[in-house]
């Protein structure tokens, strides 16, 4: 497999879940991770990583990569 993680706002959740969520999939080892209860929630906690300072330029990748992953619903 070549790795590939997918993002995806979930619109038919398990009876535990949230009508809205965004879920991360990965297609290689079949495995799923809620990140953030709604769209509305993700961005609010991206837009707030940003502020903080949380992003930087990556010159190994050449890319702005967060530096401390952390996941919203922790």
């Amino acid at each position: 497999m070549n790795g590939n993680i997918l993002r995806y706002i979930n619109l038919d959740p398990a009876p535990t879940g949230t009508i809205g969520q965004v879920i991360e999939v990965c297609d290689e080892n079949c495995s799923y991770e809620v990140l953030a209860n709604s769209f509305e929630e993700l961005l609010s906690h991206d837009a707030q990583q940003l502020i903080a300072g949380d992003y930087q330029f990556n010159p190994e990748y050449e890319e702005v990569m967060l530096q401390t992953p952390k996941n919203i619903l922790e």
